[in-house]
């Protein structure tokens, strides 16, 4: 039997398809860079929350000690373009593999504020980071960089005005090219019902 992994490409295909059929063809990019969002905690000084992120930031920090792992040569501090956005609603989608579900994750999660609206359920993925714990430390401060990626894209409704919060979908749990039709309707219902996004128009 052919082993499934959480990077299959046919379970992002299904996904992206999924989102394809709701929301239109013209209404969402895949891989699309969302211009003028900065990685660098630096440009966002006069933002109403600054204070938010460099607290983020300033745990991180002190996690491990890496405090240049932003600002290390080579380092790019334009954030890369994202799985997908959802022009007509203005939110961006993200596919999270286990290698997002670290101990730096949970520590920026932990730091947001009470009143910050995500689009996945923050207890859970709080939790999905204490389970897979992952590590990757090639380079060192791999995990730290990757988790204020993370926070960032979290962070680009307040940063491009937009009115929805970034979704998070998971990839390590279910087999979404074999358990999902994006040909039927109804199981289009079951898809957006299972990722949260049911009662979206």
């Amino acid at each position: 039997m052919k082993r499934h992994y959480t990077s299959c490409s046919d379970c992002k295909n299904l996904i992206f398809k999924m989102f394809l059929k709701k929301y239109g063809i013209f209404n969402v990019n895949f891989e699309h860079k969302i211009e003028g969002v900065s990685l660098d905690l630096k440009n966002y000084q006069d933002k109403d929350f600054y204070k938010e992120i460099e607290n983020i930031y300033n745990k991180l920090v002190e996690y491990r000690g890496y405090d240049q792992f932003l600002y290390k040569k080579g380092k790019s501090k334009t954030l890369k373009p994202v799985d997908f956005y959802v022009v007509s609603h203005n939110f961006v989608v993200e596919l999270d593999e286990h290698q997002h579900f670290t101990k730096a994750r949970l520590i920026t999660l932990k730091e947001y504020p009470k009143n910050f609206k995500t689009g996945y359920n923050l207890n859970e993925w709080k939790e999905k980071c204490k389970n897979y714990n992952r590590k990757d430390n090639h380079p060192e401060d791999r995990d730290e960089y990757r988790a204020w990626a993370d926070t960032i894209r979290d962070y680009i409704p307040k940063i491009k005005g937009f009115n929805d919060p970034t979704r998070r979908i998971f990839l390590g749990e279910k087999q979404y090219c074999k358990d999902f039709d994006f040909q039927s309707d109804e199981s289009l219902g079951h898809f957006f019902k299972y990722i949260g996004m049911n009662n979206d128009k």
